[in-house]
């Protein structure tokens, strides 16, 4: 025998005695059956199970580990005679929880060695090489030897206290080791059976507790996660030069995933957007409690508080669509992929019915109830008719700049008639050919959800026979002035335009709808070139109609106002004069500038003038500075001396006219600025 096989073997026997302890294993059978399923596009399921029971009972119901939480989170219950007592479902078994009362980690399990230090102090019952010894674990060491032949190997020595001896035993050589205390035996072998079960992943079993009386339906339901079940569409479009209606299919895509078979289950879809979300409520969760102070007087933790719950509104009116197909045919439109022959002689059959499913239009969802019970295999996945409209159609030529820059999208504009939403998918359009009906292959769409009464468009192709050219520029001018209180105030328009060009089809009409892009702050200018269809949140889709071999041009002008206010008194001549010489000003503000430019020129004339004198009064004080240095350096009674003097005495006498003149200049200055003042105080245009 291997060396620790002994042990093992002890181990495995002192597990199985402890087994009896251990809660026992859930049971596989169930006496409820799945009646109703419920699939929510927001990613969850309803599921709704049956049983008739008598007086109390125990109902049993299997669910999928992965499920646990959900069905904790949203079980409901439903007997109108019983009371419901408990729902219990063996717990997590989390092998943490196992080992919170042993005096070991689980890591102590990686080995014997491990183990047996673990458990110092532990009672024990060895058996090694004959040897029998009783006593308590003192201690686990570790040695390593070396062959003869090189290797070198690890044992390890255990040490028994016995009868005040101390043994010491090869761990390796043990053949039998016995846990002498009951408790921690019984400890031990829970933990290891929870290791045992915590690989058992696959369901839990709920009991339900029931008390009532008589024979009675009870139903369990709970709500988990699925995946989407998927819309698709047919769309059937009539030949181009006919005015008839459209027939759209609508068919869902619905996937069993769970671990047992649909049989004859009530199906209802469910399109909408609920608030759904997950919580590990199997999960076990310690409050991270609080280290208050003692007091004499105790501290008040407030609770949170957590808000209420609204009640929810009563559900709609039942609303069942109509199913009458529509007998369709008409060449192709665009080319495609075409099914069958190119010609017939016969006629095509026309689009086959369906039997709709029954929509309910509630408070924030769509529920599709389909006539006839469905049965499905684990696993499995089903194309399943919802419903079938007859609806009228537009086709257009749709230009998203975005999606392709030289050429237009063929699209088509669909409206609901029904009174309940479409809800989003992806749509197969079919177009009927004008000889012998056969159906003709045009594309792929997206439909968005669609309420009632309101219209989308889906768009399925690259029109290549329409062209679409833009020229953009960007442009300031002034639109509006005006003149108060020593203020003009100036209103420009800014205008971003572009000039699309649409050279048509040459052998057919097209309605063309430009999606123009809106911009934060400007507003789109009314043309005659267009007409508003809508506006989305990014741009107007502006309609126009282009004859088969024509070239229009289309231009789309967007403008916001920019105001700028500007000081009259403080603003310069040059300033003026530009802004009276701008386009767009009212006559009577072009006057009123004027009158401040000629106001603003006399000042500026009087001002030069002044200048000019007070220059010519520093050039005076300067030059006499000059002479009277030269003249301390000839004798006094030279003829350059006599010269210097007369020079002072005429500079003297320009100086006392230049004081007049400038105090003159100085007052038509003031003057000048003040009937300026004036001006601009009085203007109002």
């Amino acid at each position: 025998m291997k060396p620790g096989a002994h042990l093992a073997a002890a181990l495995a026997i002192t597990a199985a005695l402890s087994a009896g302890g251990a809660s026992a294993a859930p049971g596989a059978a169930t006496d409820l059956n799945l009646r109703r399923v419920l699939l929510s596009s927001g990613g969850v399921g309803y599921f709704e199970y049956e049983a008739t029971v008598l007086g109390a009972s125990d109902l049993h119901l299997d669910v999928r580990r992965d499920q646990v939480d959900d069905v904790l989170k949203s079980l409901v219950i439903s007997d109108d005679v019983g009371k419901v007592g408990e729902v219990s479902l063996p717990g997590k078994e989390l092998a943490s929880d196992a080992f919170r009362d042993l005096p070991l980690s689980q890591a102590a399990l990686d080995s014997p060695a491990a183990l047996l230090s673990a458990l110092r102090g532990a009672e024990v019952k060895v058996e090694s090489a004959g040897n029998v010894v009783t006593g308590r674990i003192v201690s686990v060491t570790e040695e390593q030897s070396k062959l003869t032949t090189g290797e070198v190997i690890t044992r390890h020595r255990l040490s028994v206290l016995a009868d005040g001896a101390l043994h010491t035993l090869v761990v390796e050589d043990i053949e039998s080791l016995t846990i002498l205390d009951p408790a921690l035996r019984e400890q031990l072998g829970a933990a290891l059976d929870a290791l045992s079960r915590q690989r058992e992943r696959d369901s839990r079993q709920l009991v339900i507790h029931l008390d009532g009386e008589g024979e009675r339906v009870v139903r369990v339901g709970y709500v988990a996660e699925v995946p989407l079940w998927k819309s698709t569409y047919r769309l059937v479009l009539p030949e181009a030069s006919l005015a008839e209606n459209a027939t759209l299919t609508g068919l869902a895509v619905v996937e069993n995933r769970t671990a047992k078979p649909w049989n004859d289950v009530d199906l209802t879809l469910i399109s909408g957007n609920p608030v759904t979300f997950r919580q590990a409520i199997y999960d076990t969760y310690y409050v991270n409690r609080p280290t208050v102070p003692v007091e004499v007087i105790g501290r008040v933790l407030p609770r949170r508080d957590e808000g209420g719950v609204l009640s929810p509104p009563e559900p709609g009116a039942f609303f069942e669509p109509p199913s009458d197909g529509v007998a369709l045919a008409g060449p192709s439109f665009h080319g495609g992929f075409q099914f069958g022959a190119p010609k017939r002689a016969v006629e095509a059959p026309g689009v086959a019915d369906i039997v709709p499913a029954e929509a309910t239009e509630e408070a924030t969802q769509v529920a599709f109830h389909l006539p006839t019970p469905v049965s499905l295999d684990s696993g499995q996945t089903a194309l399943l008719p919802v419903l079938t409209l007859s609806l009228p159609v537009e086709r257009i030529a749709l230009y998203q700049p975005d999606t392709e820059a030289r050429h237009p999208l063929s699209s088509i504009e669909i409206k609901n008639p029904g009174p309940t939403d479409l809800p989003p998918g992806v749509i197969s359009i079919y177009e009927r050919a004008a000889a012998g009906g056969d159906l003709t292959y045009a594309g792929d769409a997206q439909l968005s959800l669609l309420p009632s009464g309101q219209s989308r468009f889906v768009s399925y192709a690259v029109d290549l026979r329409v062209t679409v050219d833009r020229d953009e520029s960007d442009d300031q001018k002034i639109t509006r002035a005006t003149v108060a209180e020593g203020t003009l105030t100036l209103t420009r328009t800014e205008q971003k335009k572009t000039v699309y060009t649409i050279a048509g089809a040459v052998d057919e009409p097209r309605t063309v709808i430009l999606e123009h892009p809106r911009i934060p702050g400007f507003d789109l200018v009314t043309s005659d070139d267009f007409q508003v269809v809508e506006t989305t949140a990014q741009a107007y889709r502006l309609k126009r109609e282009v004859p088969a071999g024509a070239t229009v041009k289309v231009t789309v002008v967007l403008e916001r106002p920019l105001s700028e206010v500007v000081s009259l008194a403080d603003a310069s001549s040059d300033q003026l004069v530009v802004y009276a010489a701008s386009a767009g000003l009212d006559d009577r503000v072009r006057a009123a500038l004027a009158r401040v430019i000629d106001r603003r020129a006399d000042v500026d004339a009087k001002q030069t003038a002044l200048k000019e004198k007070n220059a010519e009064r520093a050039r005076i004080l300067e030059d006499q500075t000059r002479v009277r240095e030269n003249l301390k350096a000839v004798p006094a009674s030279s003829d350059l001396a006599k010269k210097y003097l007369k020079r002072l005495d005429d500079q003297e006498e320009r100086l006392s006219a230049l004081d007049e003149e400038i105090t003159a200049a100085e007052t038509a200055v003031g003057l000048a600025r003040a009937a300026l003042a004036a001006e601009i105080k009085a203007l109002r245009a």
